[in-house]
């Protein structure tokens, strides 16, 4: 991006020293001026290379804006997983108590029927 800034702007600088030194009073035979084009092409060079810098601004602020997008989702998506990863755990404990809850009661009615039998 630099470059595309720097070189239109040294054009335009060599121009217009170019051009002050064809003013200045003659201690020997000064350069020729730069022509109208020079200066004009140097001009419209610097005005697409501020254009193009401009966009690159725009985009660049774009880029920045979405990498905060994207950090605050991503820290939004890690809270979903540690919560998921909590509530994973806790239905998993409430099975292990219903396993637990669910042999005693098997338990329970095998005891039952051997009873029962036992009676008959």
């Amino acid at each position: 991006m630099n470059a595309v800034l720097l070189e239109p702007l040294d054009r335009l600088h060599r121009l217009v020293v170019q051009l002050f030194q064809s003013l200045a009073p003659p201690n020997s035979k000064p350069p020729p001026p730069p022509t109208a084009a020079d200066l004009l092409q140097a001009d419209l060079q610097l005005a697409s290379a501020l254009h193009t810098a401009r966009a690159h601004q725009r985009r660049q602020r774009r880029i920045e804006e979405l990498i905060s997008e994207i950090t605050g989702l991503d820290d939004e998506l890690r809270d979903v997983f540690k919560t998921l990863g909590e509530g994973k755990s806790g239905l998993e404990d409430i099975l292990d108590d219903a396993d637990e809850r669910l042999t005693a009661i098997n338990r329970a009615k095998e005891g039952m029927s051997r009873l029962q039998t036992n009676e008959h």
